[in-house]
């Protein structure tokens, strides 16, 4: 009995240590398991390629960024296989918040990815362009115009073209449109989201040598404009660029209209309303106003997405721009991943290298070369140089080229609205 109670003994020991290895062997895994995982799951038994749709699908801005949610989910079912392996569309919610969309991307984007789109929001849509950058794997934005996303940021790409371009197209039509010599800004002083806008409007007005552009600022709680609008007639300013919101600019033109004066109004897309364009369109002023264009595309390739959409969203459901360039966002990645495959699997690697010279594109091009071909997946870096030279894609929202640089080069749309 005495043999056996010391058994006993020893096997409940052992259970003890067993149980309390095993206790400290969880906690080590849950704390390194993404070191766990490189160790051992190595990129040559990737047979998925990942792309991340970072947008805040929960929280306040939940239903501005649907669109960008409906047009990659759409995408992703029509085109889930490339190059022999499947692509995974991974969402990633922001919650709407800055905070908790760091987060969301410090634990749910890994190099495992190949790149990544989103988001609706330019605050958003930055930090997914650093994370993006600190992976070296290409972003794409769908919406944001913010001249910050792609400065000094290699591997952000936008999808459609950026606020500042709006001020080079408005003034050129000023200029040689309308022929005006004598513009003047008007602009609420504590407003600074049209400032890029208004920065290339003046730069681009100002290297003409026969122009002079003025720039007033306005109190924010500014009603009455009639001192403005004197000073304005008096100097002879034939063209007004009005960077006000919808209310303030309706009141200002109706107050220079009871003055008699009738200048050109240059206006943003901040006027692609339905109340203010169909307050321009009998307001009796002339008028250029940008506008969106992006009108869906009867081709077959728009044919299928229209019928994959509607199945998804419902018979009555009508994509919008948001959703057209979110398409487009998915497919521009599918389009460089291909071509980046094609690229390494083509050549030897003394081919490949040829155009490289300095240490350092030596390096991460060697390697880059070595790591595509092992997983059968280009590398980041790759994506990233095929994306430069997409031009004249012709995708749902229009057409896309980047010819070198990561900001779209896409057509702008101005409409003249006519007095009388």
């Amino acid at each position: 009995m005495k043999k056996n109670d010391t058994l006993k003994k020893f096997i409940i020991l052992g259970m003890v240590l067993v149980l309390l290895l095993t206790t400290v062997s969880c906690s080590t895994v849950n704390v390194s398991f993404r070191n766990f995982r490189k160790a051992f799951f190595s990129k040559e038994e990737r047979d998925t390629i990942k792309i991340a749709l970072f947008e805040p699908l929960s929280g306040v801005y939940a239903q501005q960024a649907n669109p960008e949610l409906q047009g990659a989910t759409v995408a992703n079912r029509l085109k889930n296989e490339i190059i022999g392996k499947e692509v995974e569309l991974v969402l990633i919610d922001s919650k709407s918040d800055i905070f908790e969309g760091e987060e969301a991307l410090n634990y749910n984007l890994t190099s495992d990815f190949s790149a990544a789109i989103g988001s609706y929001g330019d605050v958003l849509t930055l930090l997914l362009v650093k994370k993006a950058e600190e992976l070296m794997i290409p972003s794409l934005t769908v919406s944001s115009r913010n001249a910050l996303v792609t400065k000094n940021n290699r591997f952000a790409f936008t999808t459609t073209y950026l606020d500042d371009t709006q001020g080079l197209a408005l003034s050129q039509v000023g200029y040689y449109g309308h022929h005006v010599k004598h513009f003047a800004v008007i602009r609420i002083e504590t407003d600074d989201t049209q400032t890029s806008t208004i920065d290339q409007f003046r730069s681009d007005i100002l290297s003409h040598k026969d122009t002079i552009c003025e720039s007033v600022n306005l109190s924010i709680d500014q009603t009455d404009y009639m001192r403005t609008i004197e000073t304005l007639m008096e100097n002879n300013v034939g063209a007004v660029f009005l960077a006000l919101p919808e209310s303030s600019a309706k009141s200002f033109i109706s107050q220079a209209k009871s003055l008699n004066y009738y200048p050109l109004y240059l206006g943003t897309r901040v006027w692609d309303t339905p109340t203010m364009i169909k307050y321009l369109e009998t307001a009796g002023i002339d008028c250029e106003v940008v506008t969106e264009d992006i009108k869906f595309d009867a081709s077959p390739a728009g044919k299928l997405f229209l019928a994959e959409y509607k199945e998804l969203y419902g018979a009555l459901a009508e994509p919008g721009a948001q959703a057209l360039q979110s398409f487009d966002a998915y497919m521009l990645l599918i389009k460089a991943i291909e071509n980046a495959y094609v690229g390494v699997m083509s050549v030897t690697k003394n081919e490949f290298m040829e155009k490289y010279d300095t240490t350092l594109d030596l390096e991460i091009y060697g390697r880059a070369y070595d790591e595509t071909k092992k997983s059968g997946i280009p590398s980041g870096v790759l994506i990233k140089d095929a994306l430069l030279q997409i031009t004249n894609y012709q995708g749902l929202s229009g057409m896309i080229s980047y010819g070198g640089t990561n900001v779209a080069s896409r057509g702008i749309t101005v409409t003249h609205f006519e007095r009388g």
